[in-house]
Formats: C-alpha cells, sequence, structure tokens
C-alpha cells in the first residue's frame, strides 16, 4: 500500500458495454483510503479489486494512506477502509457524514462489519456507471 498520502490524478475508465449500455471511454476515479495498522485494509482492497475485474473496469486504483485528522477532512474519510468512486462513498446512506480518524463499520442486512459488503461496492459501482455521477474529487 501506498506509504505517503499524495494526490495522483488517474483516470479509470470502462472496458466494452455494460447492462446499463455505458460504452467504452467513460471516466470513472477509484479511491481506496486507509490507515497504517487497520486490519481490515488488505482484505477490502482485494475485494474492491475483484469486484472491479468481475465488472470489467480497469483494476488500477488509487490507495492513500490517511495519516492524520486534518487529512480525514480534506479526503472526507469516513474511517478505515474508505472506498470512494468520483468522491462518493460507497456506502449512500453515509455520504453526508463528518470524516472520521478512526475505524470503520459496514452495516448490511444481518450485522455489522469492518470489509463492506460485496454488494455494496457492486451497487456503488453500478450506480457510478448509470448516472455517470462526477461527485467531489478532492
Amino acid at each position: 500500500m501506498a506509504g505517503r498520502c499524495e494526490i495522483k490524478e488517474t483516470d479509470f475508465y470502462y472496458q466494452g458495454e455494460t447492462k446499463s449500455g455505458k460504452k467504452l471511454g467513460e471516466r470513472m476515479k477509484i479511491r481506496f483510503l486507509y490507515f497504517k495498522g487497520c486490519p481490515n485494509a488488505k482484505p477490502t482492497l482485494n475485494l474492491l479489486e475483484q469486484v472491479c475485474e468481475e465488472k470489467g473496469l480497469n483494476e488500477k486504483i488509487e490507495v492513500l494512506e490517511v495519516r492524520s485528522e486534518e487529512e480525514a477532512k480534506k479526503y472526507n474519510f469516513l474511517g478505515s477502509p474508505t472506498i470512494q468512486i468520483n468522491g462518493l462513498d460507497i456506502e449512500r446512506e453515509r455520504r453526508n457524514d463528518l470524516p472520521v480518524f478512526g475505524c470503520r463499520v459496514y452495516k448490511n442486512k444481518a450485522s455489522s462489519t469492518g470489509v463492506p459488503p460485496k454488494e455494496m461496492i457492486v451497487e456503488a459501482l453500478e450506480e457510478t456507471i448509470s448516472k455517470n455521477e462526477v461527485g467531489i474529487y478532492g
């Protein structure tokens, strides 16, 4: 994982045509944020890479280590690990939450876990593809 919290402008492109009819070449930015020592960072990043591969997306993901409360605010970090697509958090219900420099818990139908449910990642990617949302990428 990245050793420094630096932004690199990286473009991600849909490959092929999606179920919603989106074509090649539409821009998507995927960002994975975590803090050092988070036990859920690696499993979450692996799951994100798996889902991107299954969806036919470029598997390069911008990985940022968040090191302070200041950086948590700067990147709208909602706890470790966080996944953002085009600047929007994958957990729709939490998009207006205040940043948190701490551990993150994702809710699913049956329980809570430190790794987001696969369905949540899939739904966030599909939402972005179908709506082509821009979000705030900062």
